[in-house]
């Protein structure tokens, strides 16, 4: 939502994500306007992404400490495709 303390930290997530289309990602990110900071997650045997992101350019994202076990990719668009660094 639009708060700015939501935090997700010291976390495992596993097991998580779409098998079929899109968006694929653990974590979906879907507002326009989404306050969002995640610290020291672990994403495990994730199905492609840990997060996917409607609009990487209108949210107000942080991370740190990010950390990919069995899952291939960290970012996504809405459409499948990887983000270098939203």
């Amino acid at each position: 939502n639009t708060n700015p303390l939501n935090e997700i930290a010291f976390l495992d997530i596993s097991n998580a994500g779409s098998t079929n289309g899109y968006p694929n990602g653990a974590i979906q990110l879907e507002s326009s306007s989404i306050f969002l900071k995640m610290n020291n997650v672990n994403f495990i045997k994730c199905f492609e992404y840990a997060v996917s992101i409607e609009r990487p350019n209108d949210i107000n994202f942080s991370y740190n400490n990010l950390n990919l076990v069995n899952t291939p990719k960290m970012f996504s668009d809405w459409s499948g495709g990887e983000l270098a660094n939203p």
